[in-house]
């Protein structure tokens, strides 16, 4: 830290002590996501269904080691999926339960099988 700071709760932390920030804990906040523990688009929603930002949305990291090719790896995603999709017909005969979370190192759903059936 460049300076002492004193959390609300009385807790302090002193200039030059190192402080981490646990990504899988600011990003399953109650106070900032309205279903903290599930795959839930309403999390980014507004009461009027728009798309809000949310400060607590953090999937690149913040701070000085923010990953400046945010905007490339998102934009990546989505042309990679747009193919796929474009290109196959995806289906699955396996229950899909968000819910079964694997937690590991991230957090994903439990493994499922996809059929790809290529489109014509």
């Amino acid at each position: 830290m460049l300076e002492d700071i004193t959390f609300e709760s009385g807790k302090v932390i002193k200039k030059g002590e190192l402080a981490v920030g646990a990504l899988y804990t600011i990003m399953r906040d109650p106070q900032y996501f309205k279903y903290p523990n599930d795959f839930n688009p309403d999390n980014f929603l507004d009461e009027n269904g728009e798309v809000q930002t949310n400060e607590a949305f953090v999937p690149y990291g913040i701070g000085p080691r923010f990953y400046l090719g945010q905007s490339l790896a998102d934009l990546e995603v989505k042309v990679f999926l747009i193919e796929i999709v474009r290109k196959f017909k995806i289906t699955s005969n396996d229950k899909i339960d968000l819910d079964n979370a694997v937690q590991k190192i991230t957090s994903s759903p439990a493994p499922f099988k996809y059929n790809f059936e290529l489109r014509h």
